[in-house]
């Protein structure tokens, strides 16, 4: 009877040690995975949200009527997409951005963040500065759903905290902290919650987009603080991605490694 409660428990550690919650992106158009329409990909929300948790215009997934809204989802990349790390991170093309995920690997569930903290930073150097938009040298762009629905018959939120049209600067942050104190957040539930951009096949969240120069610099991604308000949480998982340089800038490092070579 004692090597069987032992064994059990050492069941229960391995279990509690594999659970983790990761962010990581995914590069578009290389994959079609993200909001249903890429072109609203930089839009956090089309509502305002006040200081006192008033809302107005609250129809990110739809309307009061049933119109479809700006941020939708479309495809979620499989359970098993790459994180990347700084020696070889998830590649970004010319012309293209990333969009941001957290996951639920192996986790209880119905536990629900309702804190959570994201950081990009310079593989191994530290933050990197947020642009407001079209991010320049040592810059990036990113950006995070609010999923506001507060005005449909069944009111929904996942972050609270105020939305300030029209260039919503709360939401464009790095890094960025998201509470839910009355909104929903996010939970590992098996159900399908489309307007919180919710896969519950593989307990994927849509969080948010980011965009950078073409130089070819390597960032890390990381949660940096997260808040259960039912469970407990586990390990935390970071990712990492490269914007590709274009091709001008590769033709001048290939010509500036010839002289250096003549030299």
């Amino acid at each position: 009877m004692k090597k069987l409660v032992t064994i059990l428990a050492m069941f229960a550690m391995v279990g509690t040690a594999s659970a983790t919650v990761r962010v990581f992106v995914t590069p578009y158009p290389t994959f079609d995975y993200g909001l249903e329409n890429h072109a609203n990909a930089f839009i956090p929300t089309i509502s305002t949200s006040y200081a006192n948790g008033d809302n107005e215009n609250a129809y990110d997934y739809s309307d009061y009527y049933g119109a479809p809204g700006p941020i939708r989802p479309g495809t979620f990349p499989p359970g098993d997409a790459p994180s990347g790390t700084c020696e070889d991170p998830v590649e970004i093309p010319e012309g293209g951005f990333a969009y941001i995920w957290l996951q639920f690997q192996n986790e209880a569930k119905g536990v629900k963040i309702n804190g959570l903290m994201v950081e990009i930073s310079f593989c191994g150097t530290g933050v990197v500065p947020e642009s407001v938009e079209n991010p320049g040298p040592g810059q990036i762009y990113t950006n995070y759903y609010v999923c506001n629905n507060m005005g449909l018959p069944q009111p929904n939120k996942r972050w609270d905290g105020t939305a300030t049209p029209p260039a919503y600067p709360e939401w464009h942050n790095n890094p960025q902290t998201m509470v839910a104190i009355v909104a929903f957040g996010l939970q590992n539930t098996a159900v399908a919650q489309l307007w919180n951009l919710w896969d519950p096949t593989n307990r994927i969240a849509l969080l948010g987009a980011v965009a950078a120069p073409y130089d070819g610099s390597v960032y890390e991604i990381n949660i940096t603080n997260i808040n259960y308000s039912s469970g407990e949480p586990g390990g935390l998982a970071g990712g990492a991605f490269k914007f590709l340089p274009e091709p001008a800038s590769l033709l001048l490092l290939g010509l500036a490694g010839l002289l250096i070579r003549r030299r």
